[in-house]
């Protein structure tokens, strides 16, 4: 529990030396690597819901949880997609799992949406939340996909991010 805590932090605190031993498979020596990316990503998701309480009601935040969540993963697999077949770097070659493991902790930044909580700052909270992911992200991409210059990782995120929200913002009208 003490080692999550720490790799949260750490990967809040957009430290490239932690998302690159990730992606190298460093720290994936422990089978629950995975697993504790997968948990972020969860907890993040939990947190922007809850931090929409007030604004969604009960059953609206549940959707709103859950389209997050389904929001990352989509994201995910773009920035999978963008980094390997559109902007690929010579010889690269990076499996899903080290991908997901990496990119996963990037949403760490994604527990301040539950003080979304507090009325009348909550925009706030999601705002920083939201640019602070993004720039975990691309230190998270870079990382992965050992791109030498940051504007590639900065590429993959933004394509990849603002397919996403056009999706999302479709499938919520919906609701």
């Amino acid at each position: 529990m003490i080692l999550f805590f720490r790799q949260l932090v750490r990967a809040a605190a957009l430290d490239a030396p932690l998302y690159e031993s990730i992606a190298a498979g460093e720290t994936a020596a422990r089978p629950d690597t995975l697993r504790r990316a997968l948990l972020v990503v969860v907890l993040s998701g939990l947190a922007a819901g809850l931090g929409m309480w007030h604004h969604l009601g009960p059953a609206r935040m549940a959707w709103f949880g859950l389209i997050d969540l389904g929001g990352w993963f989509a994201w995910a697999l773009l920035m999978y997609l963008i980094g390997t077949k559109l902007l690929p770097r010579p010889g690269m070659s990076v499996d899903i799992g080290a991908f997901l493991r990496t990119v996963g902790f990037s949403s760490a930044p994604g527990l301040l949406r539950l003080l979304g909580l507090i009325p009348k700052i909550d925009v706030v909270f999601f705002f920083a939340a939201l640019v602070w992911m993004l720039m975990a992200a691309v230190v998270a991409v870079k990382a992965v996909f050992q791109y030498t210059g940051i504007w590639q990782a900065v590429a993959v995120v933004v394509i990849g991010w603002v397919i996403v929200r056009i999706a999302q913002r479709l499938v919520f009208a919906v609701i």
